[in-house]
Protein backbone atom coordinates (compact mmCIF):
# COMPACT_ATOMS: atom_id res chain seq x y z
CA UNK A 1 0.00 0.00 0.00
CA UNK A 2 1.20 3.49 -0.81
CA UNK A 3 1.40 5.51 2.40
CA UNK A 4 3.19 8.43 0.74
CA UNK A 5 0.11 10.26 -0.46
CA UNK A 6 0.33 13.65 -2.11
CA UNK A 7 -2.10 15.63 0.03
CA UNK A 8 -3.32 15.43 3.62
CA UNK A 9 -6.86 15.07 2.28
CA UNK A 10 -5.91 11.87 0.42
CA UNK A 11 -5.79 9.96 3.72
CA UNK A 12 -9.55 10.57 4.12
CA UNK A 13 -10.83 10.76 0.53
CA UNK A 14 -14.06 8.77 0.06
CA UNK A 15 -14.88 9.58 -3.56
CA UNK A 16 -13.88 6.22 -5.04
CA UNK A 17 -13.57 4.05 -1.93
CA UNK A 18 -13.78 4.32 1.83
CA UNK A 19 -10.13 5.23 2.30
CA UNK A 20 -10.25 5.25 6.07
CA UNK A 21 -11.51 1.66 6.24
CA UNK A 22 -9.08 0.38 3.64
CA UNK A 23 -6.05 2.18 5.02
CA UNK A 24 -6.99 1.21 8.58
CA UNK A 25 -7.25 -2.45 7.62
CA UNK A 26 -3.80 -2.35 6.04
CA UNK A 27 -2.39 -0.34 8.94
CA UNK A 28 -3.66 -3.00 11.35
CA UNK A 29 -1.65 -5.66 9.49
CA UNK A 30 1.64 -3.86 10.04
CA UNK A 31 4.03 -4.81 12.81
CA UNK A 32 4.57 -2.32 15.63
CA UNK A 33 7.95 -1.38 14.13
CA UNK A 34 6.41 -0.83 10.69
CA UNK A 35 3.62 1.25 12.22
CA UNK A 36 6.16 3.53 13.93
CA UNK A 37 7.90 4.16 10.61
CA UNK A 38 4.58 4.79 8.85
CA UNK A 39 3.38 7.03 11.72
CA UNK A 40 6.38 9.32 11.38
CA UNK A 41 6.12 9.44 7.61
CA UNK A 42 2.38 10.21 7.69
CA UNK A 43 2.83 12.96 10.29
CA UNK A 44 5.63 14.57 8.29
CA UNK A 45 3.66 14.43 5.04
CA UNK A 46 0.43 15.79 6.54
CA UNK A 47 2.10 18.62 8.47
CA UNK A 48 4.39 19.49 5.56
CA UNK A 49 1.50 19.67 3.13
CA UNK A 50 -0.70 21.75 5.46
CA UNK A 51 2.14 24.19 6.10
CA UNK A 52 2.86 24.46 2.39
CA UNK A 53 -0.80 25.24 1.66
CA UNK A 54 -0.90 27.74 4.53
CA UNK A 55 2.15 29.53 3.09
CA UNK A 56 0.49 29.76 -0.32
CA UNK A 57 -3.10 30.56 0.69
CA UNK A 58 -4.06 31.11 4.33
CA UNK A 59 -7.76 31.40 3.49
CA UNK A 60 -7.83 27.98 1.81
CA UNK A 61 -6.52 26.24 4.92
CA UNK A 62 -9.81 26.62 6.83
CA UNK A 63 -11.76 25.15 3.89
CA UNK A 64 -9.38 22.17 3.79
CA UNK A 65 -9.90 21.52 7.50
CA UNK A 66 -13.66 21.54 7.05
CA UNK A 67 -13.34 19.18 4.08
CA UNK A 68 -11.25 16.73 6.14
CA UNK A 69 -13.74 16.80 9.02
CA UNK A 70 -16.56 16.20 6.53
CA UNK A 71 -14.69 13.29 4.90
CA UNK A 72 -14.13 11.66 8.30
CA UNK A 73 -17.81 12.10 9.18
CA UNK A 74 -18.94 10.64 5.83
CA UNK A 75 -16.56 7.69 6.14
CA UNK A 76 -17.90 7.00 9.62
CA UNK A 77 -21.41 6.80 8.20
CA UNK A 78 -20.29 4.41 5.45
CA UNK A 79 -18.28 2.01 7.62
CA UNK A 80 -19.97 -1.14 8.82
CA UNK A 81 -17.84 -1.47 11.94
CA UNK A 82 -15.40 0.44 14.08
CA UNK A 83 -12.26 -1.41 15.08
CA UNK A 84 -8.93 -0.90 16.80
CA UNK A 85 -7.16 -0.46 13.44
CA UNK A 86 -9.64 2.30 12.51
CA UNK A 87 -9.02 3.99 15.85
CA UNK A 88 -5.25 3.67 15.42
CA UNK A 89 -5.36 4.96 11.83
CA UNK A 90 -7.46 7.97 12.80
CA UNK A 91 -5.16 8.51 15.78
CA UNK A 92 -2.21 9.01 13.48
CA UNK A 93 -3.94 10.79 10.58
CA UNK A 94 -6.93 12.76 11.88
CA UNK A 95 -5.30 13.59 15.20
CA UNK A 96 -2.25 14.95 13.38
CA UNK A 97 -4.50 17.17 11.27
CA UNK A 98 -6.61 18.37 14.20
CA UNK A 99 -3.56 18.98 16.40
CA UNK A 100 -2.03 21.09 13.63
CA UNK A 101 -5.20 23.15 13.30
CA UNK A 102 -5.45 23.56 17.06
CA UNK A 103 -1.84 24.81 17.17
CA UNK A 104 -2.91 27.48 14.65
CA UNK A 105 -5.90 28.49 16.78
CA UNK A 106 -8.43 26.92 14.39
CA UNK A 107 -10.99 24.52 15.84
CA UNK A 108 -13.92 22.63 14.36
CA UNK A 109 -17.01 21.35 16.10
CA UNK A 110 -19.59 18.94 14.85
Amino acid sequence: MNWELGKATDYFDNREKISISEYAEEYGRLSIEEQRVIDLMIKERIIGWLEQVEDINKELITDIGAMIVDDIYRAGNLMYSYSDPVSDYLGITAKTVMDWYTSKGITYTI
